[in-house]
């Protein structure tokens, strides 16, 4: 065997030793990582092959195949790890991302009296699941303004700040607002919701949009069987009304929205959402902005 025969048998030789080699993951990410049940999360995986064979990756979460990089939160709280696997169609590399999934009912406190509420995320949205209960002041029920803003307590007919905060239907229900004061009530970060708001969330509830309250209604309170499952988690309570006096503790409850109307440029009246226990479905009404009703902030996008 000569020299050039023995040369290309040890280079044959090599090459057929020659192993082709696994891809690499370069990165993984998640946008965002931070969700809420029913947020869309995309995923991103970078990766190479020395070799430069074609790539393959493979998505999945407790080991079904979720068929691209795009994977919707799950109702379970918690941490949740989607793993990807990328071939060559040779050798398979795997690693994994954690996703948190975060409760939808939780808390926040109101710095300007440290009042703690609940609030929910329905959709898109996030709004108060309470009342709020924001008491710079408190007034009668003769009281009555459409410019000035006024705070009121159901059942409750003097100025002691301290005594209406002791009151059943405050700790129960919260505080019953004109107009004036429901513009400006409101926490940092959080708004009065406008009627197209109010609109959006009755039809993540629905998606029928038929206005059905009973989603949105507590599950006890409401007098002549007019509760809810409150499988919204909105909780809508039957806060009553200020009107001519106090009326409606047990049957109904109005909220303000921003939307407003006047008639030959004087205020008149601004749209609220009336839920009571006569009727299945919520609905909106122009009212008298001097009446005195309930407030549920919606937090800033």
């Amino acid at each position: 065997m000569n020299r050039l025969t023995l040369l290309l048998l040890l280079t044959a030789l090599v090459l057929s030793c020659t192993k082709n080699t696994s891809p690499t993951i370069d990165g993984l990410f998640a946008d965002p990582d931070s969700v809420y049940p029913g947020d869309t999360i995309y995923l991103t995986c970078g990766a190479s092959d020395v070799d430069g064979d074609p790539i393959t990756f493979i998505w999945s979460y407790h080991g079904n195949n979720i068929g691209g990089p795009i994977w919707i939160a799950p109702k379970r709280i918690g941490q949740h790890y989607i793993l990807v696997t990328v071939t060559d169609g040779i050798y398979r590399v795997t690693d994994s991302i954690g996703v948190t999934v975060l409760d939808t009912m939780v808390t926040f406190t109101d710095a300007r009296d440290s009042h703690q509420y609940k609030w929910v995320k329905i959709g898109k949205q996030v709004w108060m699941a309470e009342n709020l209960a924001y008491l710079p002041q408190v007034s009668s029920s003769a009281t009555k303004s459409k410019t000035e803003p006024i705070y009121y307590v159901y059942d409750f007919d003097n100025q002691d700040v301290v005594g209406a905060k002791n009151n059943h239907y405050y700790q129960e229900y919260g505080v019953l607002y004109n107009w004036e004061a429901a513009k400006i009530s409101c926490p940092e970060g959080w708004h009065l919701p406008t009627t197209t708001e109010w609109m959006t969330l009755c039809k993540n509830v629905d998606s029928n949009l038929k206005m059905d309250a009973f989603r949105l209604k507590s599950l006890t309170g409401w007098v002549q069987n007019g509760n809810g499952d409150n499988s919204s988690g909105f909780n809508t309570l039957p806060a009553s009304f200020l009107g001519g006096g106090f009326g409606g503790a047990g049957g109904v409850a109005y909220f303000w929205t921003i939307t407003s109307t006047s008639i030959n440029n004087e205020p008149r009246t601004a749209e609220c959402w009336r839920f009571d226990s006569w009727f299945t479905n919520t609905s909106s009404s122009l009212e008298w902005r001097d009446m005195g009703f309930s407030i549920r902030c919606v937090k800033d996008e």
